[in-house]
């Protein structure tokens, strides 16, 4: 593969090069700005729909809320009218009840063996053993809530064919002085729940049904379920919130609230496929927009590259010819500014050359050889090794997740590790890279430790010694966690201290006596050479560095932990 790039011309270079960075770059931030407009979407929807469901619920529970209010009014008239034996007055009340309430169709109180007391239905047409019915059996079994039945024909009265909701409940009354116990009957016209159904504008497709607390169907308003309800069965399973359900190729979104009082559930489908339409029509626009931009930026890249690459290899064959050592002069008059330019110098450069060419070589070799050895303390093979060993497991585990994660890490950790060769970063970065490094060990060591990162967000741009946290991450996996143990942990705790930064990495389980602490302060402030060298590595770069006026310091607890506190003046570096 490299071969065969080497073999590229330059003209095809640079048109493949811009095309694949315009390309990339295109597909990145087309695909994060669609998954964004995707989830601004998705929440647009499930927050449209909360506020539907929540306005339809808002309507019927304020109807309830009256209906209740009403009902608690005729309770305490019916007490302080009966108790005055004033049974005519409180039969006007009710008939006024049913007057004032178009929704109300009759109200009725039976005693507890069914038999009517008041009404605003003659006697005659109600059933003789209204104590059979299940809205009446369920008030006397519990009476101290509401009960509403599912929308019925009105059938404990003969000759109506009304359908209504019954609502019935306990209440008292006095019968001749004496308090007794009777049930309150009121039947409510099933329009008014349609009507407030409909009072909300969910789509073409969309609907409301009222489900009792199995989720089957008490009322249908819109009469949507008269042969199945796929819609129902679609959301069986949700008891509260909102999902996103297809029912016959049809987008609804489905929401799922409480109602009060009658322990049933208000469903709401909303008609979302002209909003879904929009991300189609999103879609199609990135897709557009990506199309021209390749054909736009192909166009630019072809005559960038000829404008380019045409003196570019006339300067090439006189190259060539100087390199056979038959040099003869370059002149070219036309082309880019810098090329013309070139090969101006170029003649001046040549009597030169080689005397160039020998110093900057032994300078480059002697660069590399530093770079090289720099770059091997920092690369430890046996790291690389076990970190390509532990992903080749993951993924026999197929543990993906933790190997994109691994992955990931270790290509930051070592982009970090032989990136520009200045011994200073900024905190931001060298932070980042113990986190990298901290990931790969965590799930390398099965994830016998955990750590945490708690850094001031006011220091990120300082600058800080490069790859100074991470051998001190490194020793203290070395040689404070206990494989045997899940409890181990390691902290980068990073803060302001006057006007100094303090960068302290602590871990958990084996600490040091003041003894051995000792000891090491002496090595590492030594100028012999010793066999362990990460410590010393650090503090010496670190006084190079920074001066005086930073320093590396141990602590410890006694066989609990160990903290290594690297401090660095405050010297700010370029902003992110």
């Amino acid at each position: 593969m490299i071969k065969k790039w080497k073999a590229l011309s330059l003209r095809s270079i640079i048109v493949i090069v811009t095309l694949t960075i315009v390309i990339v770059s295109l597909t990145v931030s087309n695909l994060l700005a669609y998954s964004s407009f995707t989830r601004e979407h998705d929440d647009l929807i499930e927050e449209t729909s909360a506020e539907i469901n929540k306005q339809i619920v808002m309507n019927y529970q304020n109807y309830l809320n009256n209906l209740v209010d009403t009902a608690h009014y005729l309770q305490l008239e019916t007490v302080y009218l009966t108790r005055a034996d004033d049974f005519d007055a409180l039969s006007t009340l009710y008939t006024y009840a049913v007057d004032i309430d178009p929704n109300m169709v009759s109200i009725t109180l039976f005693d507890l063996s069914g038999n009517p007391i008041l009404s605003t239905i003659p006697a005659s047409q109600i059933h003789p053993d209204v104590s059979s019915f299940a809205f009446f059996r369920n008030a006397v079994d519990n009476e101290n809530i509401f009960h509403f039945a599912a929308p019925a024909l009105q059938s404990y009265v003969s000759g109506s064919g009304e359908e209504v909701i019954t609502v019935s409940r306990v209440f008292h009354y006095y019968n001749e002085g004496v308090r007794e116990d009777a049930v309150l009957v009121m039947d409510l016209d099933t329009r008014v729940f349609r009507a407030l159904a409909q009072d909300t504008n969910l789509g073409e497709k969309g609907h409301v049904l009222l489900v009792d607390h199995t989720n089957q169907l008490i009322f249908d308003p819109e009469n949507i379920c008269r042969i199945e309800c796929k819609s129902l069965d679609a959301v069986s399973t949700l008891y509260l919130g909102g999902a996103a359900i297809t029912v016959d190729d049809d987008n609804l979104y489905a929401q799922v609230n409480t109602l009060r009082y009658t322990r049933w559930k208000i469903v709401t489908f909303q008609d979302i496929s002209g909003i879904n339409q929009t991300r189609q029509s999103v879609l199609l626009t990135f897709g557009v927009i990506f199309g021209g931009s390749i054909l736009v930026t192909s166009i630019a890249a072809i005559l960038l590259s000829n404008r380019i690459s045409k003196p570019l290899d006339s300067l090439k064959a006189h190259m060539e010819t100087f390199k056979r050592g038959a040099f003869l002069p370059i002149e070219i008059k036309s082309g880019q500014k810098e090329v013309v330019l070139l090969s101006e110098r170029f003649n001046h450069m040549a009597s030169e050359i080689e005397q160039l060419m020998d110093r900057v070589y032994k300078e480059q070799r002697a660069k590399r050889k530093t770079h090289f050895q720099a770059l091997q303390n920092q690369i430890n093979p046996h790291f690389l090794y076990n970190t390509l060993d532990s992903i080749l497991y993951l993924s026999e585990q197929n543990r993906n997740d933790d190997v994109q994660k691994m992955v990931v890490a270790l290509s930051k950790f070592f982009r970090l590790s032989i990136s520009n060769e200045s011994g200073e970063v900024r905190l931001e970065e060298e932070v980042e890279h113990a986190r990298n490094y901290l990931m790969i060990q965590q799930i390398r060591y099965h994830e016998v430790f955990t750590f945490t990162l708690n850094v001031d967000s006011a220091l990120l741009n300082y600058q800080v010694l490069k790859l100074s946290l991470q051998p001190l991450v490194e020793n203290a996996i070395s040689h404070g966690i206990d494989p045997q143990s899940r409890e181990n942990t390691i902290a980068i705790d990073v803060s302001r201290q006057e006007d100094m930064i303090h960068a302290k990495v602590t871990n958990s389980g084996y600490g040091l006596s003041e003894a051995q602490i000792d000891a090491i302060r002496r090595m590492i402030q030594s100028e012999e050479e010793v066999e362990h060298i990460g410590l010393k590595n650090i503090y010496q770069r670190l006084k190079l560095q920074f001066g005086d006026l930073a320093d590396l310091r141990i602590e410890s607890d006694h066989e609990n932990t160990t903290t290594v506190t690297l401090i660095y003046p405050l010297k700010e570096g370029r902003k992110a």
